[in-house]
C-alpha cells in the first residue's frame, strides 16, 4: 500500500455544489428520521468525519447513517411524501440501503434510481452473536468489518458536523468502530477507496493529514 504526506488536502477537493447537497440532503435525512422517531447513527465516512474533520470530509461526495431494520416499513410509508414536497427523493440502493437526495442532483450513468449526491440509509439486523450488522447480505459481504457490538447503539450523541447537529454512537464506541473499518491509524491517515460517481474503488492510498479542516457548505442550514 502506498503512503505519502501532503501539508494541504492530500486528494482531488469534492465540488462544492455536491459539498452543499451532501450537506443538504444529511439536514432532510436527519429531519427525516427524527420526525419518525426512528434512532440513527452516522457511520462510516460520515462518522470519520464528524471525529477527525467536524464535518465532511474534503474529497468526500456522500453520508452514510444506520437504522435498525424494523424501521424500514416506516420510512417506505412516510418517507416519499414527505421528502418530495421539500424537494428531496429517496430510493432504494443495490445493498437495500435507502438513498436520499436532491432533486436538483445529477442523474448518475450507472445508477437510475437516485441522484448524485446522495445520503444512504442502511437498515441493520442482529447477528448470532448480538452485533448489530448489514441487513443485506450484500453489504454485510462488502464491509465486512461494519458492526455495532451490543449496546452501541443505545446511547447515541450529538456530533457536531459543519453547521449540522447529526446522532451518532458514543466516541468510545466510535473509536473501535472505525479502528475496525479504516484500521488505527484513521486519526491521522486519510484513504481514497472508491468513486461514488463511477461506483468504482479507486487504488488505496494511505496518506499522511496535516490538514483536518471540513468542507463547509455555501449556505448556512435552512433552520
Amino acid at each position: 500500500m502506498e503512503r505519502r504526506v501532503n501539508t494541504e488536502i492530500p486528494f482531488a477537493k469534492t465540488d462544492q455544489w455536491v459539498v452543499d447537497q451532501v450537506y443538504e440532503s444529511l439536514e432532510m435525512a436527519d429531519g427525516l428520521l427524527r420526525i419518525l422517531d426512528i434512532p440513527y447513527t452516522i457511520s462510516g465516512g460520515t462518522l470519520l468525519g464528524a471525529m477527525r474533520h467536524k464535518g465532511l470530509i474534503p474529497w468526500d461526495d456522500d453520508g452514510d447513517m444506520d437504522i435498525l431494520g424494523d424501521y424500514v416499513p416506516r420510512i417506505r410509508r412516510a418517507a416519499p411524501e414527505y421528502l418530495r414536497t421539500r424537494g428531496f427523493g429517496i430510493a432504494r440502493g443495490g445493498f437495500g440501503n435507502f438513498k436520499v437526495f436532491s432533486l436538483r442532483g445529477r442523474q448518475t450513468l450507472t445508477d437510475g434510481r437516485a441522484f448524485y449526491p446522495s445520503v444512504d440509509i442502511f437498515p441493520l439486523k442482529r447477528n448470532t452473536d448480538g452485533r448489530l450488522v448489514h441487513a443485506h447480505d450484500g453489504a454485510a459481504a462488502y464491509w465486512p468489518t461494519h458492526c455495532y457490538l451490543p449496546g452501541e447503539l443505545d446511547s447515541l450523541i450529538e456530533y457536531n458536523f459543519g453547521p449540522l447537529r447529526l446522532s451518532g454512537i458514543s466516541r468510545v464506541a466510535s473509536t473501535r468502530y472505525l479502528n475496525d473499518m479504516y484500521g488505527k491509524g484513521w486519526p491521522t491517515e486519510a484513504y481514497l477507496i472508491g468513486d461514488h460517481v463511477a461506483h468504482m474503488n479507486v487504488q488505496r492510498k494511505s496518506v499522511g493529514l496535516s490538514n483536518y479542516d471540513c468542507s463547509w457548505p455555501s449556505r448556512p442550514k435552512s433552520s
